[in-house]
């Protein structure tokens, strides 16, 4: 009787996290680490830290969009992690990344030479953008 009652808990608990996971996109949270505004105050470039759950290692995020705009999917202009930590980790978990409008379409980010770049985009919005790496 005991080990009928285990099992049926069990199976219900088994049941409602495979319920959640279902054919729907994870339930993802970001959080802002930093942002940069373009020249002209028209859009920006947002660092943030982005969670989806599970074991996966952090990783920092960018992406390039209106200034009042706030972060809703992955990054659109760079995705990049330690690399199993042979890039320095920031205080978030992932490599810190400089931000830097040379224009108001002109964005320059600056990341850990041993990062891991998982997106790593030359145009977004119509924002040019340049990739250095730095020790």
């Amino acid at each position: 009787m005991i080990i009928r009652l285990f099992l049926a808990a069990a199976l219900g608990a088994v049941s409602g996290v495979l319920a959640g996971c279902g054919e729907s996109e994870p339930v993802c949270q970001n959080e802002v680490i930093r942002e940069a505004l373009s020249p002209d105050g028209e859009l920006k470039a947002s660092l943030f830290r982005r969670a989806c759950g599970g074991p996966t290692g952090m990783s920092s995020q960018v992406s390039i969009l209106p200034a009042g705009a706030a972060e809703a999917d992955a990054g659109n202009a760079l995705i990049a992690d330690t690399a199993g930590g042979a890039a320095p980790a920031a205080a978030w978990g992932g490599p810190d990344v400089a931000m830097e409008w040379t224009s108001p379409r002109a964005v320059t980010l600056t990341y850990p030479v041993r990062a891991r770049i998982i997106v790593g985009e030359s145009s977004v919005r119509g924002v040019a953008i340049s990739h250095r790496s730095r020790d």
